[in-house]
């Protein structure tokens, strides 16, 4: 039986290091190795591969730039329930306060 493979992309309006630092948090505990464009997970002969693109700023006002990036996060061999629910921690870790 072939393996199931999902793939999500998120617009995200960090910078690639903060990505990067904010994943550390994510990755603490779990089997991973870091790559130059993002992370892979590997974990019960399942994979998370995460990867990031610069995206061109947004510019709201002179001096106002907001960086932004495409995280695309690739599942192989996750059901539908795992999925969702890493995605759902993977939104909390980068989840941004505010008010």
């Amino acid at each position: 039986m072939p393996l199931s493979h999902t793939a999500i992309e998120k617009e995200m309006g960090i910078s690639r290091a903060e990505f990067f630092r904010v994943a550390t948090r994510f990755l603490e505990g779990r089997n991973h190795f870091v790559t130059d464009d993002g992370f892979v997970v590997e974990e019960g002969g399942k994979t998370l591969e995460a990867t990031v693109t610069k995206l061109e700023d947004r510019t709201l006002t002179p001096n106002m730039v907001l960086p932004r990036l495409i995280a695309h996060f690739s599942f192989t061999g996750h059901d539908n329930d795992e999925v969702r629910d890493l995605i759902a921690i993977l939104d909390r870790h980068f989840q941004r306060g505010g008010g």
